[in-house]
């Protein structure tokens, strides 16, 4: 039985080597990505403003990679490479429909809701080393048209690089009940503790590609109608996250 295992082992590794040892690089890409995502937050969070939580929140991020083209020969290709993902979202203690409200109530006597917090926002910042991995199909039969339609899934791990929050006080520090510069200093490292050192993001995409010069020298726009933060750098702040993204690639292929 053991002997069998082996075997079996040992021919899956032989067909996957022989597999693998079908792809070769064609070329290179590099794209520049940028996406906003649509978060809500998580509610009874401690690090949540009270009138925040359980609402949503847009965050901003930008994803540079660089990435080896494999390809077998079909219509079909694969990416590896690496680049670096930067993801940013400022936290309010007030937003536009608190304004609105005000603006009713003040006139009448009215006073905007209480917070519990001393601080007006805090901007948390995440940069990561990427690894990112794609699958890609060409839709156009005919490989030597200019113009050429792929679908593409993604996967984009990455390893966060750094982390930075900064806390708004409500007031000069240390006056007016507005924390002290120790007492934001602690509340900026809680939350900096609380930003994520892994993050992983999927997101089918749908790309077209135009030559330039050739079909060696190119450019490619996509556009990506969701990607899913699978891990979120701000995971512990959010409880769904979901993105809207698109891409700018150069691509150069030798073959």
């Amino acid at each position: 039985m053991r002997k069998k295992g082996l075997l079996i082992v040992a021919l899956v590794f032989c067909v996957a080597s022989f597999s693998w040892a079908q792809w070769k690089p064609v070329g290179i890409d590099a794209a520049f990505a940028p996406s906003l995502g649509f978060h809500t937050y998580e509610i009874n969070n401690k690090l949540i403003f009270d009138r925040r939580q359980g609402n949503g929140t847009i965050s901003f991020s930008m994803h540079l990679p660089a990435m080896l083209e494999w390809s077998n020969g079909s219509r079909h290709r694969l990416y590896t490479g690496l680049g670096l993902r930067y993801d940013a979202f400022t936290m309010n203690s007030t937003n536009l429909g608190d304004a609105f409200f005000s603006i009713l109530i003040i006139p009448f006597g009215g006073r905007p809701m209480p917070d519990t917090f001393r601080i007006s926002s805090v901007r948390n910042n995440v940069l990561a080393l990427t690894m990112p991995l794609a699958y890609d199909y060409n839709l156009t039969k005919n490989t030597h048209t200019a113009v050429q339609f792929h679908v593409r899934a993604m996967l984009v791990p990455g390893i966060a690089l750094h982390k930075k929050s900064n806390a708004d006080p409500i007031g000069e520090p240390g006056t007016s009940g507005a924390p002290t510069e120790a007492e934001l200093r602690m509340l900026e490292h809680e939350y900096e503790s609380e930003l994520k050192n892994f993050s992983c993001l999927f997101a089918p995409e749908i790309n077209m590609t135009i030559p330039i010069i050739k079909q060696q020298f190119g450019m490619s726009m996509g556009l990506q109608p969701f990607a899913v933060d699978l891990a979120s750098p701000f995971a512990n702040f959010y409880n769904g996250a979901l993105q809207f993204r698109t891409s700018m690639n150069l691509y150069y292929r030798w073959k």
